[in-house]
């Protein structure tokens, strides 16, 4: 009895025999011990069915000091300013703490990417490079305010006394937010739940911790803030159709963070500041502002609906040791061209052979590791053999795969599917079992 893809012959040779039974005998170990394998998908953030709400305050603590923009050549009708009710002459600075609040309410589509390796065995799913611009691009406007807290000071010109201890709102407009963007910072493994009821379809659970960064337009300086390090829990549905896949995922996220010098050794130098007059009222001093840039709070809360469409990843994957052989360290298998199926340009080659030695490419959708020969057969399940070939005087053996072939071995190498293929070959002259087996490749196929 042969496994399934083996073709009979009427008088197998003895090697071709010794290969049958032993592909056979892995075959049954593998298939009785239900091991699958893990299935690659690069997704595309869907973004006309994909939405976001982000609500963000920002609050950027500016102490520093104000002085009047008088200076007796370049602008002697400027204002001064004077601490205190009384006394003091000149222009003088005066202290005060400024912050920067800024409110940001924006509803919109993100776009983004990531990959995603699927294993039903261990019902688990690895995401890795989550890149996700919650703006989809575009450029959200917030509401800006500065926010004055002083010690009571004077002003001439115009002549007016601001009263300490009472904030002072000054409306600033709107501040431009740019690239708010979540970017993956570690590894993300998360639980895979059968849906009861629909075939191939997933529960996802998994917790993705991401950097947060956006940059802000105020007053035509752009300053950028973060990165800031937030856990991104992403739950929702995985649907499998053999070369595609498509993730539902819902996240919904908030986090508030103090960040004590955002901005190390950056100042603000001389910003004029226009402030209107409160007693009396009606007036407008010109102030120039200087400070340093002190402690930022940063709130921020995410609802996110994405629909990612995922396409299977052609992926090529070294395993098993070398065996080492009569010539040297041992046969190595390689894939040419790629693993996409459309492109139909893929060969197998095994180097490092003995010269002129008889052999065969194997190759099954299950792995294992068990003794062959002076190796280690490493491909099992279902399984199928190529036509036995001769190493060239390199040692060098080369297997074009022919998608389009209508052979069952080659039918099923489908995309979204993933193969083990080995080369297996006689070695008499290193003595021992006189055969002997190259390293192996797992490779995932590709539309």
């Amino acid at each position: 009895m042969l496994p399934r893809g083996v073709s009979a012959r009427t008088r197998p040779r003895p090697f071709e025999s010794m290969i049958q039974r032993s592909l056979l005998v892995g075959s049954l170990a593998v298939l009785a011990s239900a091991a699958a394998h893990a299935q690659s998908f690069s997704f595309q953030v869907a973004q006309p069915q994909s939405s976001v709400h982000v609500t963000s305050q920002l609050d950027l603590a500016l102490p520093g000091t104000v002085i009047g923009d008088f200076d007796p050549v370049a602008n002697p009708g400027g204002t001064s300013t004077l601490p205190g009710l009384f006394g003091g002459s000149g222009n003088q600075p005066v202290p005060m703490d400024i912050s920067l609040l800024s409110a940001l309410d924006f509803q919109g589509q993100p776009s983004g990417a990531f990959e995603a390796s699927v294993d039903l065995s261990s019902a688990s799913i690895d995401v890795a490079n989550f890149s996700l611009d919650a703006l989809g691009g575009q450029v959200a406007q917030a509401d800006l305010t500065l926010e004055l807290l002083y010690s009571t000071f004077r002003t001439f010109n115009p002549n007016s006394v601001f009263l300490g201890g009472i904030p002072l709102p000054l409306p600033l407009g709107q501040a431009s937010v740019s690239s708010l963007s979540f970017q993956q910072n570690g590894p993300a493994l998360g639980v895979l739940i059968p849906d009861p009821v629909l075939p191939d379809t997933y529960s996802v659970v998994v917790i993705v911790p991401t950097d947060v960064s956006f940059t802000l337009d105020v007053l035509g300086q752009l300053t950028p803030v973060g990165p800031l390090p937030l856990a991104l829990p992403l739950s929702g549905t995985l649907t499998l159709q053999g070369a595609s896949a498509q993730l539902l995922i819902a996240i919904q996220q908030s986090t508030a963070q103090t960040i004590p010098d955002p901005l190390p050794g950056q100042t603000i130098d001389d910003l004029a500041l226009p402030v209107p007059t409160i007693l009396p009222p009606g007036g407008t001093a010109n102030l120039l502002f200087n400070a340093v840039f002190g402690e930022l709070g940063f709130g921020l809360g995410a609802d996110i609906l994405l629909r990612a469409d995922g396409t299977a990843l052609c992926a090529v994957t070294r395993l098993c040791a070398l065996s080492p052989n009569s010539v040297g360290a041992g046969a190595r298998i390689d894939v040419r061209g790629s693993a996409s199926v459309a492109g139909n340009d893929m060969a197998l080659t095994a180097s490092e052979l003995p010269a002129q030695r008889n052999g065969v490419f194997v190759f099954g959708n299950q792995s294992q590791q068990t003794p062959f020969g002076s190796g280690l057969l490493c491909v099992g399940g279902t399984s199928y053999r190529m036509s036995p070939l001769q190493s060239d005087l390199l040692g060098v053996a080369t297997e074009v795969i022919d998608f389009q072939s209508p052979l069952p071995k080659f039918q099923a190498l489908q995309p979204g599917t993933t193969w083990y293929f080995q080369f297996l070959y006689r070695d008499p002259a290193f003595g021992g079992a006189q055969y002997n087996t190259s390293d192996a490749v797992e490779v995932q196929f590709c539309p």
